[in-house]
């Protein structure tokens, strides 16, 4: 987890940081969030495994499981009068 902290760490350091980033490093920075949840992930089923005492080749879920970064892009909402076509 520790390598989340430090990835969403320097995300959150500043707007104007992110903003002077280009496409490529914004991608890697990404890239690497998403490896460090996969990496996480796999931690939590090797103990979950363990816990339940599961063979090794017996799946914890039955359905695939996915994961993919996709539209990441910052959103400020602002109180107002919000119509039922500004919602939409």
């Amino acid at each position: 987890m520790r390598a989340i902290d430090q990835a969403v760490d320097g995300l959150v350091r500043g707007e104007a940081a992110w903003a002077a980033c280009d496409l490529a490093k914004r991608r890697k920075l990404l890239e690497q969030m998403q490896a460090a949840t996969a990496e996480a992930a796999e931690a939590w089923v090797r103990a979950a495994v363990v816990y339940k005492r599961l063979p090794g080749d017996s799946p914890l879920l039955d359905k695939p499981a996915t994961s993919e970064l996709g539209g990441v892009s910052p959103t400020i909402v602002l109180p107002g009068g919000w119509s039922e076509a500004d919602l939409r």
